[in-house]
């Protein structure tokens, strides 16, 4: 028997379609094993940081309204309360790409309703949960259009998974500093490869490799693949760390490097 778990708050709540769903959820009694389910068809493995804070990610959703969220173990439901996440169309164009590297330095775009001239400093602002407030410069592409590189967020989040902020553009008017609508942004920790096993095996291919990560987690995706060398091929989801791939097949004996 597991003691009652109950969710005191789930952030964010209200999330845009077409964006990937990450969510922190707070409560009591979490333990591994859990499973996060939205709707009839998105299920995940929850990333259980504690007894009090666990993460889980779906891909994007599609339709706007009220999905449910189940928090499972196996098929059993270990809620009482029914909770809801709300899913809207996005008013304007969400920024380009919609989810970086906690360490900064992605390009992405960021659109505006109205058009902004190019002689007002514009600049990125990122506004997270916490209230923290990053900004970085921006470059004009066309009236309506920017793109900016992400700041570094390690400093202020040392030891987290991912980050939702929102960012938008801050620009200076005739009368006052304005900030267009905001769109969601993740911050994550990228994975990369920690160790493979085995390390060789026949030209023939056909190896099952297993490969590890740290710096991050893998989503249960079927999106997943592996590069040895130039070639791809499909990696199987073993857990947040950890990944299966079939190594290809080779003309003559030759040294991969796998990412």
């Amino acid at each position: 028997y597991f003691p009652a778990i109950d969710v005191i708050d789930i952030f964010p709540s209200s999330l845009t379609v077409g964006v990937d769903v990450s969510i922190r959820i707070s409560g009591v009694n979490f333990f591994d094993s859990l499973f996060c389910q939205l709707g009839q068809l998105s299920k995940a493995k929850a990333i259980v940081i504690d007894d009090k804070t666990m993460h889980c990610m779906f891909p994007p959703m599609t339709e706007p309204g009220n999905v449910k969220l189940e928090i499972l173990w196996g098929e059993t439901s270990m809620l009482e309360n029914t909770h809801y996440l709300i899913f809207y169309n996005a008013v304007e164009s969400p920024a380009f790409p919609s989810f970086g590297s906690i360490r900064g330095g992605t390009t992405i775009k960021v659109e505006t309703a109205e058009v902004i001239n190019d002689r007002v400093g514009v600049s990125c602002t990122f506004s997270t949960l916490e209230s923290f407030t990053f900004q970085s410069s921006a470059s004009k592409w066309n009236d309506k259009t920017w793109s900016c590189n992400t700041p570094n967020m390690t400093s202020a989040f040392p030891a987290t998974i991912y980050i939702y902020a929102k960012v938008g553009l801050t620009y200076s008017s005739d009368t006052a500093l304005q900030l267009s609508t905001l769109s969601p942004f993740f911050f994550k920790l990228s994975p990369s490869v920690k160790s493979i096993f085995p390390r060789s095996g026949p030209i023939s291919g056909g190896t099952i490799v297993r490969v590890e990560g740290t710096d991050g987690v893998w989503l249960n995706s079927t999106l997943l693949s592996c590069f040895f060398g130039n070639l791809r091929v499909s990696a199987a989801w073993i857990s947040p760390t950890m990944v299966d791939c079939i190594s290809p097949e080779s003309t003559q004996p030759t040294k991969w490097i796998v990412s």
